[in-house]
């Protein structure tokens, strides 16, 4: 990564540290065998370790500090960050892109970093550099960035199995108040 790649990746950092809360629109959009399933929702993140997503379907996460609660495709559960590696780089996966921590999630994660930008959007892409046999876990993650606000748009997750999930953010009100009641697990 050369300079200006990493004063960008900087700045967005700068950013997502000012943002005290976030309550959005949010999409999923999932690409499984050709197959294609669009599901709405709410998303709600308070900063630093807060973040729930709802879906029309009744499917949801919920990130609360140390624990995360999941009902969402083959995952289901409570967890304990602290205790499960796998859920631990999840939670750290959908936090630090709000935070725009990319530099430290690709320290964390053993992941190669990279940096494009594409019309409107600065693209950072995390490039695992293991091989996993057990299919878990995500062998490339992008984030998109907006280049105006610097605010994030679009977190993209493919694993090891050719599965793609895409999250849109839209709509998005920033340092509103949030009710606890969003976060209970």
């Amino acid at each position: 990564m050369n300079g200006q790649d990493l004063s960008v990746l900087d700045s967005i950092q700068a950013k997502g540290s000012t943002i005290q809360s976030i309550s959005s629109h949010i999409t999923q959009n999932v690409v499984k065998s050709g197959n294609t399933e669009i599901v709405e929702g709410t998303l709600n993140y308070v900063s630093p370790d807060k973040m729930a997503a709802h879906f029309d379907n009744g499917d949801y996460f919920i990130i609360n500090e140390n624990r995360m609660k999941v009902d969402i495709g083959m995952f289901h559960g409570r967890f304990k960050l602290s205790r499960n590696k796998f859920m631990r780089s999840m939670s750290q996966i959908y936090l630090y892109a709000f935070q725009g921590r990319c530099q430290e999630l690709a320290e964390v994660n053993n992941y190669d970093l990279q940096l494009n930008a594409e019309d409107k959007f600065y693209i950072v892409q995390f490039t695992s550099k293991k091989k996993n046999f057990l299919g878990l876990g995500y062998k490339q993650i992008l984030f998109y960035y907006e280049q105006n606000s610097l605010i994030i748009n679009q977190i993209v997750l493919i694993d090891y199995n050719d599965i793609i999930e895409t999250f849109t953010i839209s709509e998005p009100q920033f340092d509103v108040s949030i009710t606890e009641n969003f976060f209970e697990l």
